[in-house]
């Protein structure tokens, strides 16, 4: 071989997915390296790789090419035999010309040989001056799977080294023994020393009661479990860029060639979808792939219901087979959509396709997170995993569809959040690529994405030359709606072309006075930023208006982000001419608690859906801790006061119960309550239980405090009380969103379209009590008239009367 002029830049050893999103952690796989692929050294291995010898820009992945005597064989065996045109050409026959003449085919029958040790080993090609592996799968698709693509005369997928990463990601997800832990626990055991590895912080304090004289350290221990730890994996992505042809290829990848009897299934969001991704993306395209790669099976040559690698019961009526991968009484077909349809089943390949799109009003209203519970048992004999899942789609409307439960899953699937067993909680590992990580349009000719702006024009896989990367082409397309003030057209433009894995949570709302986009960044943030709230119980210390206790329990009832300061908690007194309790002067204007109660108990009224009781607290505006709004002490953001700071929404608790759970965060935080006086009850219970200090009224126009405190809530029409919550709401969403913690309440104010719903969103309307009543003068001036009873009573004080 000739001396080469050119250096060549070294291998690979890993490739890094979900690097760069600070939400997900980076997977690192490692890739084969050149001398163990070729069993030998590295200066000998790197002349073997295809492309060598030629100029780094000469050097880019190439269609294999069938040799003619193959393509041709069919048209020698029809002369042989004198076949009819209606008569089918068996693979057994193509056998029989290949192994009957041997020294005829013998380069075709090694070149056979070499597609299919690519096909299970992989493949390396000299890309731009790199030495490149592709894993099998890979290869085989784009050699050999016909997915329609107009640009290819064979209608054959173009190299992508984003689809690359992606292949190599799923056979990692497929044969993987790694676990990842974040405590090492080194412990001495009859004298002998042992280490444990966990995730939960729990697990480990109850080792170290068990072991006191153990020895924990904290860090990123990836560790070599023996078994298999990983289901599959869950892709989110951006529109039309592949995933379901690469899915369906390795559905029969896995399920007809890399084992004996083994079966794969579909699932969709319908029963029509699923037989369209089974019949398009399976069986049309298993037709036409060259014969050297096909099982026997039975039944026609584009089944619509399964696909049955086994003999057929009539040798002579259709069926095929080869000696090179004999049948395995396997099957790939496709279910309903229901959560149970492959319960009880054994699976080594399942695909859900479009998990995120649910539509109730379509009839399409399955719970993907149930079925994946369900059908992952079918991947695994107890703690041995055999499968593999594979979850794709587009996220559909977060409120209407199964954007949420696929929200659920992702996050449950990140690869550093496990549970002892050193699993995610699904089983699955998230896999994102931003949109801008193989745009079409923006791949160079060498498959590598164009992602920022290049120096100087770039030729991209078309032949053009292009001057701007795909970030900067996403940010215009984004930055046209923000300058039309189209909410809805640019939150669907982030949601279908994500740039990171926040903007998959992205959901289009109708056209709405609030401010959707900010909301939905606001909502996105803090799905990752769980700690600004927590869980807690109120408990009364010593019988009802006593103290209130604070418990903090994961399953608590309230979710609160802020809590005031020892000293600032419990501030109570006695009104004798009330006969109440009332917060103390010094709280009082501080926390308002709005209420929304249920309008039925579970006992009272069949066939009625219950709602649910909700609580929400606002913590108006504090000078002395934020500052002056006009001076900007702080930026908006930052500020601890001028939010929500508590919510409760609970469906299966009584009246009394709820009313007490009021009460207990009243006197808790000296809040006052505003609540919703269509129902009375709540009312009514605070009177008996001589807390009516703790009620907040309205003053009317001539300074008197009206006679029932909160709001009756009439209907949506202007100046009524449903269109003052809807107002507060918009003035509050739009100077405050940024700051606001409480995801759950962010949630219904996206999702709420219009003033007619507020009955759905029980949340939302116990907000906008709070609101609304935290611009009652009341309690100023409560405060007012008990400063000034403190000064008389000094003054007072300080003379002697005879």
């Amino acid at each position: 071989m000739r001396e080469v002029k050119y250096k060549y830049n070294p291998q690979e050893e890993f490739i890094i997915v979900n690097d760069g999103d600070e939400d997900l952690y980076p997977i690192k796989i490692k890739v084969p390296s050149v001398e163990e692929y070729y069993n030998l050294p590295y200066e000998e291995a790197i002349k073997k790789i295809e492309g060598y010898g030629l100029p780094p820009e000469k050097q880019k992945f190439t269609y294999q090419e069938m040799p003619s005597k193959l393509s041709e064989i069919e048209s020698v065996i029809r002369r042989k035999k004198q076949m009819k045109p209606k008569d089918v050409v068996k693979l057994e026959d193509i056998d029989e010309e290949l192994f009957n003449d041997v020294s005829y085919y013998s380069k075709e029958i090694q070149w056979i040989k070499r597609q299919i040790k690519r096909h299970y080993k992989g493949y390396f090609f000299f890309n731009n001056g790199t030495p490149t592996y592709m894993p099998g799968c890979q290869y085989t698709y784009l050699n050999y799977w016909p997915i329609g693509n107009g640009r290819n005369t064979k209608g054959l997928a173009e190299y992508r080294d984003r689809d690359r990463r992606w292949f190599l990601t799923v056979m990692y997800a497929y044969t993987t023994k790694d676990a990842f832990y974040k405590f090492k626990v080194v412990y001495l055991e009859k004298k002998k020393s042992y280490v444990r590895y966990f995730n939960m912080q729990k697990s480990v304090d109850e080792f170290k009661e068990k072991h006191p004289d153990c020895y924990v350290e904290k860090g990123e221990y990836t560790i070599d479990t023996g078994e298999r730890t990983t289901y599959g994996v869950i892709y989110p992505k951006h529109r039309r860029e592949g995933a379901t042809s690469r899915a369906g290829f390795m559905n029969w990848y896995i399920t007809a060639t890399m084992g004996i009897q083994r079966f794969g299934g579909i699932q969709s969001m319908s029963d029509y979808h699923s037989t369209q991704v089974f019949v398009d993306h399976i069986a049309k395209r298993l037709r036409r792939m060259p014969f050297f790669f096909k099982l026997m099976t039975e039944g026609s040559s584009v089944p619509k219901e399964a696909i049955q690698f086994t003999a057929p019961a009539n040798r002579t009526a259709g069926g095929v087979g080869t000696t090179s991968l004999p049948p395995h009484e396997g099957w790939i077909n496709h279910r309903p959509s229901g959560e149970r349809a492959y319960d009880m089943e054994k699976l080594h390949f399942i695909h859900h396709d479009e998990v995120g799109k649910i539509d109730p009003k379509a009839g399409i209203n399955i719970n993907v997170v149930d079925r994946w519970r369900v059908v992952m048992k079918c991947l695994a004999q107890g703690p041995y995993i055999h499968g593999i899942g594979l979850l794709t789609s587009t996220l559909g409307e977060m409120e209407k569809g199964g954007g949420e439960q696929m929200k659920k899953l992702i996050l449950g699937s990140r690869f550093n959040e496990r549970n002892d067993n050193g699993q995610t909680m699904t089983g699955l590992l998230t896999l994102f690529f931003p949109a801008h990580d193989g745009l079409d349009g923006f791949i160079d000719e060498f498959g590598n994405s164009i992602v920022e702006d290049p120096e100087k024009p770039t030729k991209n896989v078309d032949g053009k030359f292009v001057s701007m990367g795909a970030k900067t082409y996403l940010q215009n397309k984004r930055r046209a709606f923000e300058m039309n003030g189209d909410q809805t057209g640019l939150i669907e433009e982030m949601q279908n072309f994500p740039m990171n894995l926040k903007e998959c949570f992205m959901s289009a709302s109708k056209d709405s006075s609030f401010p959707v986009l900010k909301i939905r960044k606001r909502i996105t943030e803090l799905t990752f930023e769980k700690h600004k709230t927590r869980r807690y119980n109120f408990e009364w210390e010593n019988g009802r208006c006593s103290r209130v206790k604070l418990v903090e329990d994961d399953e608590g009832k309230f979710n609160i982000s802020f809590l005031p300061p020892a000293g600032a908690r419990n501030i109570k007194e006695w009104d004798s001419e009330l006969e109440s309790w009332k917060p103390g002067w010094t709280v009082m204007n501080k926390f308002v608690m709005g209420a929304d109660p249920a309008k039925y108990e579970s006992h009272e009224v069949s066939g009625k859906k219950k709602s649910y009781n909700a609580g929400a607290m606002y913590y108006k505006k504090d000078e002395h801790l934020d500052g002056d709004t006009g001076l900007l002490i702080k930026p908006r953001g930052m500020w601890a006061s001028d939010k929500f700071v508590l919510t409760y929404k609970q469906r299966d608790v009584g009246r009394e119960e709820y009313c007490d759970d009021m009460a207990k965060a009243c006197m808790f935080f000296g809040a006052m309550l505003y609540p919703e006086m269509n129902i009375t009850f709540l009312y009514e219970k605070f009177l008996e239980w001589g807390l009516r200090g703790y009620l907040l009224y309205d003053m009317d126009e001539n300074g008197f405090r009206k006679p029932l405190p909160g709001r009756i809530t009439t209907d949506g029409s202007s100046n009524s009380a449903k269109q003052d919550i809807f107002d507060s709401w918009e003035h509050y969403l739009k100077n405050g969103v940024e700051g606001e913690n409480h995801i759950e309440i962010l949630e219904e104010c996206a999702n709420i379209d219009g003033k007619q719903e507020m009955t759905k969103y029980d949340l939302f309307a116990a907000g906008g009590y709070a609101l609304l009543g935290s611009k009652s003068v009341y309690p100023k001036f409560v405060e007012l008239n008990e400063q000034s009873m403190n000064i008389d009573s000094k003054l007072f004080d300080t003379f002697d009367y005879y």
